[in-house]
């Protein structure tokens, strides 16, 4: 029962996937290039050389053919095949030097239901301009003048998309120096303003200890010359342990040069 409900879940999915049928013959499907239909005969080409009779596996193609006066050269004068037979091997195609039997998309002659019609004759086959695996050279000028335009058509939308990408990338590329200046130049003015403010800084600290030192100096001097009178200048001078300790040297120095001198 397992395997009945199994198999008939298969079947159920059949009906919601996407119909590959057609209604055919009103309905036609459109063969690829490649499809191995009813073969088309180029007389003009045929040289009648009996390749593609000898070489069918089906024996299913006959042809005659006779000398012409003028040209000295065989022509084709009757080609016929038998479709119910031909297995649409290709062989014909591929062995004829000329390229006078070739394979075409033609398929909706081969669905008669008497069988005399299935043998074609060289009329028919002449007839049969249905496009297929082949080329004419004037369908080949065509399809190569088509694919020509193609390409220019092609190559023209590309280089203006190239334009256009360089035109639209240009005020981008100019935009990107300037804005990448502007902040180079904000942070170079801002260094210079700190690096002047730090200038300023140090000249008037550099202003100060120089000034500081002078008075230092100055006090010092008038402690020398005045050792016993303690005056506002020494006071000032001796405020700092350095300047304290050089009074009292210089002080010692005079004493000692007294002394000498007595």
């Amino acid at each position: 029962m397992f395997r009945f409900l199994k198999g008939f879940g298969v079947t159920l999915n059949y009906f919601r996937k996407k119909k590959v049928t057609v209604m055919y013959p009103d309905v036609k499907e459109v063969m690829p290039e490649r499809f191995r239909g009813v073969q088309r005969l180029m007389t003009e080409r045929c040289i009648v050389c009996n390749m593609c009779v000898k070489v069918c596996p089906t024996e299913v193609i006959s042809l005659t053919g006779e000398k012409d006066e003028e040209t000295k050269k065989k022509v084709l004068t009757s080609y016929d095949i038998e479709f119910e037979r031909c297995i649409r091997c290709e062989f014909c195609s591929e062995v004829c030097p000329t390229e006078a039997i070739v394979f075409t998309t033609k398929y909706d002659n081969l669905s008669v239901i008497d069988r005399s019609k299935m043998k074609i004759d060289q009329q028919w086959l002449e007839d049969n301009h249905i496009f297929g695996n082949y080329t004419t050279p004037e369908e080949k000028a065509k399809q190569d003048a088509i694919k020509a335009e193609a390409k220019a058509k092609a190559k023209a939308a590309a280089e203006a998309k190239k334009a256009k990408e360089a035109a639209e990338a240009k005020p981008e590329a100019e935009a990107k120096p300037e804005a990448k200046a502007k902040p180079e130049a904000e942070a170079n003015n801002a260094a210079k303003s700190e690096a002047k403010v730090t200038a300023d800084v140090m000249k008037d600290v550099n202003a100060t200890k120089a000034q500081q030192e002078g008075a230092e100096a100055k006090a010092i001097d008038q402690a020398i010359k005045a050792p016993g009178a303690k005056t506002q200048a020494t006071d000032q001078a001796a405020a700092t342990p350095a300047a304290k300790n050089e009074v009292d040297n210089k002080q010692d120095n005079n004493k000692g040069e007294g002394g000498d001198r007595k």
